[in-house]
């Protein structure tokens, strides 16, 4: 079973932060990091979950309407948001680098500019996904080398032909048997699990990859 620690080393360090996510992939634990990919109001690519800053800097306006100038004046017990490129420059690792693209409108845009970073670094392991199909459909359309996935949360209509691999909820409505045949059909990511669970072929995505690297 391989682990994927979500959003970096979270236990030890802010979420999404360049510190959390170096100490996941620093860890023996782990077989790679996953965190999130969003665009400002500038057209910079940082590295944060959430619409905007609120739950750890304070700041109630939208990332996508805020320049980088701004995103960087904002400090969480010493902890900055950075950009895409500051996280990958620090990267020396064959390990998973699975990065969520968290695209709230123009899709064309993000994925051109998103895969111009990427292409700088390709001598790294890329997973790269979405909620939004058609942000993934145009990334592979650009881009046939990289690997992209679909993310669901809920059930979905068969797998598209364009994917490389598809990151579910694991306590949503997929039975077993259907996370099995998926599991046949391509690579398959679950998150978010922080408890032993019964053995699929899939990456596991966790808060906790202590915990579970001691799963049997």
């Amino acid at each position: 079973m391989e682990l994927i620690a979500h959003r970096g080393l979270t236990y030890k360090h802010l979420e999404n932060s360049k510190e959390a996510i170096m100490a996941a992939l620093e860890d023996k634990t782990t077989a790679g990091v996953e965190f999130d990919v969003r665009i400002t109001y500038d057209k910079k690519f940082v590295v944060i979950h959430d619409i905007n800053a609120m739950r750890h800097f304070n700041d109630r306006r939208l990332i996508s309407e805020v320049p980088l100038s701004e995103l960087r004046k904002l400090d969480y017990k010493g902890y900055k948001i950075s950009t895409l490129e500051e996280v990958l420059e620090s990267i020396e690792t064959d390990k998973i680098i699975l990065v969520e693209m968290k695209v709230d409108f123009e899709p064309e845009d993000y994925v051109v500019r998103i895969n111009k970073i990427l292409k700088k670094y390709k001598h790294l392991n890329f997973y790269v996904g979405s909620f939004k199909s058609a942000a993934v459909k145009h990334l592979k359309k650009i881009n046939k080398d990289l690997k992209v996935g679909i993310l669901r949360g809920i059930g979905m209509d068969g797998i598209p032909s364009y994917v490389d691999f598809v990151s579910l909820n694991y306590y949503a409505d997929f039975s077993k048997e259907y996370l099995k045949q998926v599991a046949k059909s391509t690579e398959l990511f679950l998150w978010t699990v922080n408890k032993c669970i019964e053995k699929i072929d899939a990456r596991i995505i966790t808060n906790d990859p202590h915990k579970l690297v001691k799963c049997k």
